[in-house]
Formats: C-alpha cells, structure tokens, sequence
C-alpha cells in the first residue's frame, strides 16, 4: 500500500530539511511526499526545489500568495495518488517506523488509523506525553466510528492515516473559509463515512512544541476573539447532521466540548470584556453557539473532554447553565465575576488538580448504583457474565493498559482487566477505557440494574447493531 505524504509549508526553510529526512527514512514503506509552499516570505520555495531536485519521490506546488494551510492542503490531496494520505506539518518529525507502524494497523475496511504523538523541545531533544491524548485515546482496532463518541475530540489531522478512497468518494476536502478548527471538522466529515477505525497506543510522531512556545493557533486566538469563537458556532451546526443526530453520545461528547472551549477562550479576553470592548461578533458566535446546544445534552464533568481542568470547573457550569438561552450583558459579567473568584482560589485548586471525587448526595447515589448492579449481576449469573466477557474480549472496547494503570489493584494483583470489569469492575463503577463513563451509563440505563447487562456490552449494542467484532 501506498502512502501520501502532504506537508503544508509556511516560512519553515529552518524546519523542513529535517521533516523530510524523517520521511526518507520510513524503510519498507512505499511513500510519496508532496510539498505545497503556501506562499512564503523566506526561502522556503527554494528549499523545497532542491529537495525535489535530489528526491524523485517529491511531488511539489508553489503557491504564489499565502492561501492558508487548508487550501494548501488541499491542493496536496489533488495531487496525491496513495491509497492513504498522511499529514505532516513542516516543523514536525516522525519516528523512523511511525508509517510501517500505522500501516501494519490498516486491515480491511479500517479506513483511519491514528497513534500518539510525543510534544518535542528540538533543542534538547526532550519529548515528553501530551496529557490529553494520553487522557482520551486508549488502543481500540477496527471499531465503527459511531461506537466510539470520543472519536468527535480528534482535533488534529496530522498522525493518522485517512483511507483516500473515502475521501475521494465523498469529495472531502478543508474547509478553506475556516480560520480555526478545520482539521476536527475534516475528521468529523470523514468519519461520517468511514467504516471502522484504529487508535494505537504506539508513538509515532513528534509535535514540535520548545521551550516558552505556544501553539500558533492560541497566539492567534488572544489577539482575534473573534476568531476564537467562530468555530465554536460551527461545530453546532455540525452536531445536526444526520449522522451525529442519530448518535446522543456523540453529540454529548462534542456539545459538551463546545462549552470548555467557550468558558476556557472566555478567560483570555476578561480585560477586554470588563472594559466593554470585547468584539461584537465574537458575540454573535457565542450567542449563536450557545442558542444551538440543547441543555439535556451537556455534561462538563466527562472524563474526555480536552482542555478540561478541575480549577475552572465553576465556569463550565456556568456556561453550561447558559444554553438554549439569549445572551445579554451580565452573562459576560457574571462570567468575569466568577473568574475572578476562581483565580484567586488557583494557588489552593492547582495543589489538587483532579477530577472532582463524589461527595454528599452524589456519594449516596453511586453507593446505591453500586449495591443494585452488584445485585443485578449477581443474579445473572456465571453463564451471563462469561457471555459478557467473551463479547468484550472479541469487541475490544475495553483498553486493558488503560485498565491497570488506573486501577493499581488490578495490575497488582495480576487479574486479567475484561474479567475483572466484568465480575467486579462494572459494580464498582470503574471505567473501563479513557472516555467511556460507567456510572452515567448506568443512570441513564437504569434498567440495567435489573438485568445486570455489563454496560460496556450494552452501550456496544445499542450504539451499533453491526459492530464488527474481532477475530
């Protein structure tokens, strides 16, 4: 199989002789590389002419006038002739085996492969784990896309094969009018289509990210709000298309996302808002967004959320109160009122910086989940429970690494992670991978506090009939 390998290039001469040596050395991989200047103002155009010039596999484009990384992007896939495409931004490197790696994952009908990714001082060489994908994404092999709702938190395009066929087919392309998030809102179009997919707990790629330095697209965000809440709205709408309507998890999964991101890009611009200059369309994209979620369908509390953090869990309550409703002047108000009480509690939260643990009613209510579901199974039997596991064992849902690295008993003791979910984990309300909640599965089901059903068996049946199961 073939791989394409796009690279968008901006001002990277510094950078891309680098990422280029680290496609050359992909052994056994048939690779080509294609590289689409996006107009730059130093010698990037002649540095990809002599890599052309040396490498015969180069494929290149020479964009005039800078168009922006997703038409430049685009103009890679209309050149590309792989049978997956694979991105990989100018200032970045991937692991010698990271295409023999993905590919080797990329069995029939699995039409997106993804692996870790490593954040990279180039100085110093240090690398070191980026806590949100370790977070999020667990190991999981040819699932369908509308089985897995952290699948809507894939924000980055790069790392990860895309099947091209399924690209060409739909006639999927970046959007080129958005300024913000147009990599996630590529994945969510493509997953739409895709048949199954495959994460891997290998790390195949190194994002760039020295000393002091900030994503490009967070400078961009503090000086154009804006900006930062255009795409925001775009996601809502994205949310009514007919594949994610037909999916609640899902549309959890990205609405709540939505609300973090508002709260979290809301504290950038509290000077601006408390001096009454804050943009009005950045405004209307708010209002905009926050008209469009529905307010059942917001939970700030998931474990999978990026950008989540325990010290503005206040704020993501307070948006989350604010959907479905007009937005007037004392929202942003009473947002930079709130803000500034949690900053000045941040020296006491960061010393604890966690997920919230149960306390007081909410202690009570998982206290009498756990006594009626360890009932439930109890009932059910060995027969059931066997039946669950052999379900779970085919299906890989459940990430065992993920399993025994939070929960030390298990690793301990040396238990096999499917059967203890099953016979006792489930009951005790552990979470069998990094996004799927089992004490909200079972307050939303709680028929299965009668039947005694493993959640995760469950949530696999009811999310998609013809999950295809592991040989």
């Amino acid at each position: 199989m073939k791989v394409s390998v796009i690279v968008p290039c901006f001002n990277a001469e510094a950078t891309l002789a680098d990422a280029h040596a680290s496609v050359t050395v992909q052994d056994g991989v048939d690779c080509e590389l294609i590289l689409v200047d996006d107009g730059s103002h130093d010698r990037t155009p002649a540095v990809i002419t002599e890599i052309a010039a040396a490498d015969a596999s180069v494929r290149t484009h020479l964009f005039e006038e800078n168009v922006g990384v997703s038409a430049a992007r685009n103009r890679g896939l209309e050149l590309a002739t792989g049978d997956f495409v694979f991105f990989l931004d100018a200032d970045d490197r991937l692991r010698p085996d990271c295409l023999a790696t993905l590919l080797a994952a990329a069995e029939a009908e699995v039409d997106f492969v993804r692996a870790k990714h490593h954040l990279w001082t180039a100085e110093t060489g240090e690398t070191r784990p980026n806590p949100d994908e370790e977070r999020n994404f667990g190991e999981i092999h040819g699932l369908a896309p509308s089985a897995y709702p952290a699948i809507t938190s894939v924000y980055s395009s790069w790392n990860a094969l895309f099947r091209r066929s399924v690209i060409e087919e739909g006639a999927l392309r970046f959007e080129t009018d958005m300024r913000l998030g147009e990599d996630r809102h590529f994945n969510l179009r493509f997953f739409e289509r895709a048949r199954r997919v495959t994460f891997l707990n290998a790390y195949t790629y190194l994002w760039r990210k020295d000393a002091g330095e900030t994503q490009q697209a967070t400078r961009r965000l503090t000086a154009d709000p804006a900006l930062a809440f255009e795409n925001v709205a775009i996601y809502a709408a994205m949310a009514g298309r007919p594949w994610m309507a037909a999916l609640p998890r899902h549309r959890l999964h990205l609405y709540s996302t939505m609300v973090v991101e508002m709260a979290n890009r809301l504290t950038a611009f509290s000077r601006e808002i408390n001096d009454g200059n804050f943009d009005p369309q950045a405004r209307a994209h708010i209002a905009a967004a926050l008209a469009a979620i529905p307010a059942d369908e917001v939970e700030v509390t998931l474990p999978s959320l990026k950008g989540w953090t325990e010290v503005f869990l206040p704020l993501y309550h307070y948006v989350a109160q604010h959907v479905g409703r007009p937005v007037e002047d004392a929202f942003f108000k009473d947002f930079n009122r709130l803000l500034g009480q949690v900053r000045r509690a941040l020296p006491q939260n960061q010393a604890k910086a966690r997920r919230p643990g149960p306390r007081g009613d909410e202690s009570t209510a998982r206290e009498i989940i756990t006594a009626a579901f360890r009932r439930a199974t109890e009932r059910r039997g060995s027969a059931g429970r066997g039946d669950d596991i052999a379900i779970l064992r085919k299906n890989g849902l459940l990430d065992p690494a993920h399993y025994r690295a939070a929960y030390a008993d298990v690793a301990r003791n040396g238990a096999d992670a499917v059967s203890h979910y099953v016979e006792v984990g489930a009951a005790e309300l552990r979470d069998p991978n990094p996004w799927f909640d089992t004490a909200g599965y079972l307050r939303q089901h709680p028929e299965l506090l009668v039947t005694g059903i493993n959640p995760l068996v469950h949530f696999a049946l009811q999310s998609h009939m013809t999950l295809p199961w592991r040989t």
